[in-house]
């Protein structure tokens, strides 16, 4: 092995990047599918473990006892026990699962020994510019397929159906769901505006880079348009509202609090108009394209889910069902959602220090009287759901008990906390705007994850790695001194 790989493979940054971009690569269902995904997961996982072993045994890494780390190592410990005590057929995908998000966590969240936020900047960069290189070029790909009104059934892992281009008149485009989508290409907006930031105010990246980024978002919104996605909308707006309060606009010295006020209300609202005319004109003229090509008008329409599939499931398995027990039909804004938490919750509080692993085989290894205590709508939901609750912090809950979820839920309060002094420690403002361009990504994901579950024990997640290592810059900002600082 050459001296120049040797020393690549040694380098923390290295990994970072490499495998952000290959999980955000691996999102796309065609590659995800693939055999070879698993066989790069595999080496990533020895090269991490090296990673990790060198700093801690040979270079003494101290950054591996702060930052709460001690908290995350504990949550770990508990979803490790949970599912042990809880094995079934999935045992050792679940513990896979754990040693890849244990992975985001040693290697991207938790920065050099030394290093401050200057050079911990070029890694960050450099992924942020080639994740938005490849989100450019997969969002005007799943536009392609809506435009031609593609509907394929592919076979995927463990006999799911995997659907590529357009179904239930949502465009899914190359991925698993219009939510996973509509994540994918948000965090592809996020860091195009840092990106964009880095080019016009911190002069650390080539001019030629707006153009990629001006494409880029234009395609993302696109898709997110296309997809009517309501999480993804939801998640946007609010993550976007947070992000434009903590921003700081560069203004002239001793202008008045007012003026300065006036002129970050003018950028929101400029930027909030010309999103909201975007979507009109991409889905109008989208439409418009459909139906000339196909010469038939497309429903513009969101395809509303309910419960009557459900409903008929639960008649033809229950002819006997008593009054009181029965399953109502109608809209569900939550597509099942709420029946699934519920459902969920009931499940896991027959132990709720242990959790139940996964909620679809945990239900169907119960005893038949246990299950009768179990509405009939209840029943469907677990069994539809496959131990997805479609609630990242639930899911947690759920799968691996309360102790677990509550060492979550106080990192998550401490990290926060911590974030909260720095901004209101009035940090210099190049800081502070890059910590809030990557804090959006953050809060997105956190805020997403109360209708997803993209952010933990998901194995090798595009998101939980996108979130780690955001989160890993933003608490190198928060830990440089004032006097650095200055």
């Amino acid at each position: 092995m050459s001296t120049r790989l040797r020393n690549f493979l040694k380098r923390r940054s290295a990994f970072k990047v490499t495998y952000f971009i290959f999980l955000s690569l691996n999102m796309v269902q065609i590659f995800n599918i693939s055999i070879f995904s698993r066989f790069f997961l595999a080496l990533f996982s020895v090269w991490g473990m090296i990673i990790v072993l060198q700093e801690c045994l040979v270079k003494r890494n101290s950054n591996y006892f702060h930052n709460h780390i001690g908290i995350l190592l504990c949550f770990l410990f508990c979803c490790a026990c949970s599912f042990v005590y809880n094995w079934d057929s999935r045992g050792p995908y679940n513990i896979m699962a754990l040693f890849y998000y244990c992975i985001c966590i040693m290697v991207l969240y938790i920065n050099d020994h030394e290093v401050n936020s200057w050079h911990n900047r070029n890694e960050i960069v450099l992924a942020a510019k080639l994740y938005v290189l490849l989100s450019m070029v997969i969002s005007y790909i799943c536009v392609y397929t809506f435009l031609v009104q593609m509907n394929l059934d592919l076979n995927g892992r463990n006999g799911r159906t995997i659907h590529i281009g357009v179904w239930e008149n949502r465009l899914f485009g190359l991925f698993s769901s219009p939510n996973v989508g509509g994540t994918f290409f948000a965090i592809g907006i996020f860091l195009s505006v840092y990106v964009l930031y880095c080019i016009k105010q911190l002069h650390i990246v080539s001019g030629y880079w707006k153009f990629v980024c001006w494409l880029n978002q234009l395609g993302a919104i696109w898709y997110i348009t296309l997809s009517l996605s309501r999480g993804t909308w939801l998640s946007f707006c609010v993550s976007s509202a947070i992000a434009f309060m903590l921003y700081k606009v560069p203004s002239q010295r001793h202008e008045s609090m007012f003026n300065r006020f006036l002129k970050k209300t003018g950028l929101f609202l400029t930027a909030a108009v010309v999103i909201v005319l975007c979507c009109k004109i991409l889905k109008a003229g989208s439409i418009y394209i459909v139906n000339i090509k196909n010469a038939h008008e497309v429903v513009s329409q969101r395809i509303e889910y309910r419960d009557e599939s459900a409903a008929s499931e639960s008649n033809s398995g229950n002819e006997n069902i008593s009054p009181g027990n029965e399953v109502t039909s109608g809209i569900d804004i939550s597509n099942k959602r709420f029946g699934i938490w519920q459902a969920s919750v009931k499940l896991a509080l027959q132990t709720p220090v242990t959790g139940v692993g996964n909620s679809y085989y945990k239900f169907n290894n119960m005893p038949e009287e246990v299950k009768s205590m179990f509405l009939p709508n209840e029943r469907i939901m677990i069994e539809w759901s496959k131990g997805e609750i479609h609630n990242g912090y639930l899911q947690i809950f759920v799968c691996c008990g309360v102790a677990a979820f509550l060492l979550y839920i106080l990192f998550l309060i401490l990290s926060l906390y911590k974030i909260i002094k720095f901004f209101r420690s009035r940090p210099c403002m190049h800081h502070r705007n890059e910590c809030v361009c990557l804090f959006t990504i953050v809060l997105y994901i956190l805020i997403n994850n109360l209708f997803e579950t993209n952010m933990a024990l998901m194995g090798a997640n595009s998101f939980q790695a996108a979130f780690w290592l955001c989160s890993g810059y933003v608490v190198s900002i928060c830990n440089i001194k004032k006097k650095d600082l200055k």
